[in-house]
């Protein structure tokens, strides 16, 4: 019988917790750390992927490392990350900086249509493969 692989939650957003504990996933929270800043030469999808990819490399990198959690490195292990963008008139706006920048954002945003686009991304240690998805509303 084949075993169940373990979830590795590449984030520490107690939202993204929150939506896995609630659909019932078991999994251990491994946030990391990387430059969120956009590849303007991709398109909107491809820029939030590729941050959400750069996410589980760290992941992998750190899980390489021989200061990790040695509970975690597994061949039984798939990483999931996410990331998410609020796009408006084709611009992701990025992450406000402030207090300041996040009343501007929404006073630009109300009313208006715009995009909320996040992309996950999964990672199986074990096989390497890979899987993503963006959704967009």
């Amino acid at each position: 019988m084949e075993q169940l692989k373990k979830l590795i939650l590449a984030s520490q957003s107690p939202r993204r917790s929150e939506i896995l504990k609630k659909a019932g996933y078991q999994f251990v929270p491994f946030p990391v750390y990387v430059s969120e800043i956009p590849n303007k030469n991709l398109s909107l999808n491809e820029q939030i992927l590729d941050i959400a990819e750069r996410k589980a490399e760290a992941v992998m990198k750190a899980l390489a490392s021989s200061s990790s959690d040695q509970s975690l490195v597994s061949e039984n292990r798939i990483v999931l990350t996410a990331d998410t963008m609020v796009c408006f008139e084709s611009i992701a706006l990025g992450k406000p900086d402030d207090e300041k920048m996040a009343f501007d954002y929404l006073r630009r945003l109300s009313g208006q249509k715009h995009q909320v686009k996040t992309a996950i991304y999964l990672l199986d240690l074990g096989t390497g493969e890979k899987l993503s998805h963006v959704e967009t509303t």
